[in-house]
């Protein structure tokens, strides 16, 4: 009986694991790209969206502001 059950283990388990192994592998490697990726997309949307409100601010004290005060 047990050694039927070592087999069946075997059999059933050798080829979850190795596919548990291979999808941690794949993630371990692609993880820290996606995470780099994600970042500098969060960066440029950041640049981007201070860009925009750096623009309106000008816009709105030369719009309101004296000459003299800009």
């Amino acid at each position: 009986m047990y050694y039927k059950l070592q087999h069946i283990a075997f059999y059933f388990l050798a080829p979850v694991g190795r596919w548990l192994l291979a999808i941690f592998l794949v993630l371990n490697l692609l993880l820290p790209l996606i995470a780099a990726w994600s970042g500098d997309m969060i960066g440029m949307f950041m640049q981007q969206t201070s860009d925009e409100l750096r623009g309106a601010f000008i816009a709105i004290s030369k719009s309101i502001l004296p000459e003299w005060m800009q």
